[in-house]
């Protein structure tokens, strides 16, 4: 099942956040929450977790949009695990307007450990603020790995 998440605006007094996915909410008749499916925007990775080119390791993500949102800027990190806390390696922010459709690309130095990409967007959509994170599946990237990765036959 990829990962990923999804923004939901429309006619709207709040957010909710739950599950990894942002919905906006409205009142339907006498105060009854409603979500509101018309327009949203959809993050989502690709390939689902970190990958191994080169002497690199890369992170890809995408956001396609039923409506440009006003403002997105989306930072995208990798990050590894060190300690029983995840430390960031390298980070690109972009403040491109999914257009519908915008990609993403992060990347830094291969070496050893259990790896992830990691997704923060804060943005603007039908005059709503909006603030979301997600995270990638996590990959366990060898010595070996690196090695084929720099050598080129990956």
């Amino acid at each position: 099942m990829p990962r990923g998440g999804t923004i939901l605006a429309g006619v709207t007094a709040s957010l909710t956040l739950g599950s990894g996915t942002a919905v906006a909410q409205t009142a339907d008749g006498p105060g009854l929450p409603v979500k509101a499916l018309a327009k949203s925007c959809d993050l989502r990775f690709m390939p689902t977790k970190p990958t191994v080119t080169g002497p690199s390791i890369l992170g890809n993500a995408y956001a396609v949009c039923d409506v440009p949102p006003e403002r997105h800027v989306l930072t995208l990190s990798l990050q590894y695990r060190q300690g029983g806390t995840w430390k960031t390696a390298n980070s690109a922010t972009s403040t491109a307007i999914p257009d519908p459709r915008q990609v993403y690309e992060v990347k830094t130095g291969c070496r050893p450990g259990l790896w992830r990409v990691h997704a923060g967007v804060v943005g603007t959509l039908q005059g709503r603020d909006f603030d979301f994170k997600d995270n990638s599946i996590e990959r366990f990237v060898t010595a070996d790995d690196c090695d084929r990765g720099s050598r080129g036959s990956r």
